[in-house]
């Protein structure tokens, strides 16, 4: 079994915090998505944060907790697009709720629906999958306000096409790692670590165990080179590798082995186990 070790990092999330957004979870995420399904995606974002956080109080509970509602998030953000002044039914943590459709001028961003697509990896929850895989995704928001990298479009398209069972999804891949080289917004290390998916995606597609150990290995330590410097290395994002646990999980889902282990990837959330 391979290990990559997690950067060096001193984080200090207590256990009020933790409660804090168990609390905000029950009480301000419901209501922010009642008042708009335009809020999805910063729940989610909400949420993902919340999970990673307590990923470092090693509160397993919560964060599952956390990482399957982010999920309720994006789900209602994406169906609601499209159905202005309709009535959308969704479910949070099981609890049934009610929002109003919104037009298209707020849609998620690539980078969430990346992470969205890994978590549903994760928890094996093939609803969500069909949600994103069917959003077009040159309809995502830009990254940034100035403009978008071209680089996401064909990245977030890859997947979507393998999903769907398209063999173009090796010339979009191909396409996304060519124009990442070329991102002026993006640094290079946030490149990697974002195409790092891509390799992963290969060796699930030809099963190929050894390269899916060399793609996960990778994947891990470009994440590693982008979080594990400067200020925000302490913070619950950097300690964790959502992507690569998620597309982890797809391979292991899939049928093979998981090869490797990492601080940066809970095995609990790679074979979708409760902890």
């Amino acid at each position: 079994m391979r290990n990559v070790k997690v950067h060096s990092a001193t984080p200090n999330y207590v256990q009020e915090e933790l409660q804090d957004e168990l609390a905000a979870l029950e009480g301000h995420v419901p209501l922010a998505l009642q008042t708009s399904a335009a809020h999805g995606t910063g729940c989610f974002q909400t949420c993902i944060g919340a999970g990673a956080w307590a990923l470092t109080l090693d509160e397993f509970s919560a964060a599952r907790r956390q990482f399957a509602a982010s999920l309720d998030c994006m789900s209602v953000h994406l169906r609601a697009i499209g159905h202005p002044g309709e009535t959308i039914a969704f479910t949070l943590e099981g609890k049934p709720l009610e929002t109003a459709g919104i037009d298209h001028s707020r849609t998620p961003r690539p980078d969430s629906w990346l992470m969205a697509m890994a978590m549903a990896f994760c928890f094996r929850r093939q609803d969500v999958i069909d949600i994103l895989t069917a959003y077009p995704v040159d309809k995502l928001e830009p990254v940034s306000e100035l403009e978008r990298d071209p680089f996401w479009v064909p990245l977030c398209g890859a997947v979507q096409l393998y999903l769907l069972g398209d063999r173009g999804w090796r010339d979009a891949a191909g396409e996304a790692e060519r124009l990442g080289q070329e991102a002026k917004i993006a640094s290079p290390r946030l490149v990697a670590s974002r195409t790092a998916v891509l390799p992963i995606l290969r060796a699930v597609d030809a099963m190929d165990q050894a390269a899916f150990d060399d793609a996960v290995v990778a994947g891990l330590n470009a994440h590693k080179a982008l979080e594990g410097r400067g200020r925000d290395k302490n913070s619950g994002v950097a300690l964790f590798a959502g992507l690569v646990t998620g597309f982890t999980a797809l391979g292991v889902e899939r049928g093979l082995e998981l090869g490797v282990t990492s601080g940066y990837m809970p095995e609990w959330l790679v074979r979708n186990e409760i902890p």
